[in-house]
């Protein structure tokens, strides 16, 4: 588990402005450390530990709207129990949203910005992040439905079957 410690420290010592690749990995390994918790391959002792130090490599790496925003997911995820449409929806879409929520994000930031200026107030970020986040899931279900749903049915057929026992 120290390994999950280490990964951290790494993730601020590596990050720079100009390696895009590392710019949000504090995020993934903060994931990565909820799903161990979640799979209960971590005691939640040792979540908490290394949640709150990954949270401050966060701050330092991303600053405080990221640490903040990551700290509450992390919380939320782990430690509150919810089940709703929305919820099932999003469990249903995220794999798709997690490989995809770059490149829609970056488009409609880059679409966005330039139909509103590079230069938005406060309260316009908060609005044009809805929107970002929207076409996102947008974008999200549309792959879903597009390309996971169909290959899951397609892997689903391939190892279904069971193989045949053969006749002495």
């Amino acid at each position: 588990m120290s390994t999950i410690l280490g990964l951290l420290s790494m993730t601020y010592l590596i990050h720079n402005d100009t390696v895009l690749f590392f710019r949000d990995n504090s995020f993934f390994i903060l994931g990565l450390l909820l799903f161990l918790y979640k799979m209960k391959l971590i005691e939640r002792n040792y979540f908490v530990y290394a949640m709150l130090t990954g949270i401050l490599l966060c701050y330092l790496q991303q600053g405080v709207y990221g640490a903040a925003g990551s700290l509450i997911a992390l919380l939320a995820i782990a430690f509150v129990r919810f089940k709703n449409s929305i919820t099932d929806f999003l469990g249903t879409i995220s794999f798709s949203l997690y490989i995809t929520h770059h490149f829609s994000g970056v488009v409609a930031e880059y679409l966005l910005r330039n139909i509103t200026g590079y230069d938005v107030s406060d309260p316009l970020k908060v609005i044009l992040l809805i929107i970002y986040t929207l076409i996102a899931i947008a974008f999200a279900y549309v792959f879903y439905l597009i390309i996971e749903k169909p290959f899951i049915r397609i892997s689903h057929n391939l190892y279904s079957h069971k193989p045949k026992k053969p006749k002495n």
